[in-house]
C-alpha cells in the first residue's frame, strides 16, 4: 500500500530544506496571507501560541486542498523565540531587529515551534498531532557596533527572534533541545509523527 502524499503547509524555504534533506517526497501549499490575523488568544504563552498558529495554517491549507482525491498528510508549523516571557516574532525593521539583539545579548532564551499534522482522505480531515517542541539557547555578549552592523545587514529578515541559527554566525549556541527546531522544524519529532502516520523518507537525504 502506498503511503499518503505529504503536504508542507508552509512557504518557509528553511522548513522545505529540512524535509528535503531528510529524504521526504512532498509538495508545498502555503497558508494564505493574513490567515494568522485575528481569532488567536492574545494572552497565550509561546507554547500555546505556536500550536494555535500551526493549527490555523493547517486548517487553511486543508481548505485549499478541498476536492483532492488522494490521501494526504498535511504538516504545518510556526516558530517564535521567547526571552523572559516576551515573545519575539520576526523583526519588522532594522530598529526592531537591533532591539531584539540587545534584549538577547548574553541571555538564555528559548525557541518554540508548534507542529500540527492531519490526515485528509475522502474529503475528511483528522488531526493527528498538535504540540510544541522547545529548544534553549544562549546568545553571546554582543557589542553595540556588532548589533548595528547586523541590523544593517538584513540577515534578520523573516527570522523569529531576529536570527537564523542555520546561518552559522557563531553568536548563538544551543544548550538543550533540537537544533533543527531553531531553524523552524523539529525534525527528530517530525520524523516520529510522520512514521506513526505511515509516511517515511523515500531516499537517504539529497543525492
Amino acid at each position: 500500500m502506498s503511503q499518503p502524499q505529504l503536504v508542507l503547509a508552509s512557504g518557509s524555504p528553511r522548513r522545505r530544506e529540512l524535509l528535503a534533506e531528510a529524504g521526504y517526497d512532498f509538495r508545498v501549499v502555503a497558508a494564505r496571507d493574513g490567515v494568522e490575523e485575528g481569532g488567536l488568544c492574545s494572552n497565550c504563552g509561546p507554547a500555546e501560541l505556536t500550536v494555535d498558529l500551526a493549527i490555523v495554517k493547517l486548517n487553511d491549507v486543508i481548505d485549499q486542498l478541498t476536492g483532492e482525491s488522494e490521501p494526504l498528510l498535511v504538516l504545518a508549523a510556526d516558530t517564535v523565540a521567547e526571552c523572559d516571557g516576551q515573545i519575539l516574532g520576526k523583526p519588522a525593521d532594522e530598529d526592531h531587529a537591533a532591539a531584539m539583539m540587545r534584549a538577547l545579548s548574553s541571555r538564555r532564551h528559548r525557541v518554540y515551534t508548534g507542529v500540527a499534522l492531519a490526515r485528509v482522505a475522502s474529503g475528511v480531515a483528522v488531526r493527528l498531532a498538535a504540540e510544541t517542541v522547545v529548544t534553549t539557547l544562549r546568545m553571546n555578549d554582543l557589542s553595540a557596533d556588532w548589533i548595528a552592523d547586523y541590523a544593517a545587514s538584513g540577515a534578520w529578515e523573516g527570522k523569529a527572534g531576529g536570527f537564523g541559527y542555520q546561518d552559522g554566525l557563531g553568536f548563538v549556541h544551543v544548550e538543550t533541545g533540537s537544533e533543527s527546531n531553531v531553524v523552524g522544524l523539529p525534525m527528530e519529532r517530525v520524523v516520529e509523527l510522520l512514521a506513526a502516520a505511515g509516511c517515511f523518507p523515500e531516499r537517504s537525504g539529497q543525492s
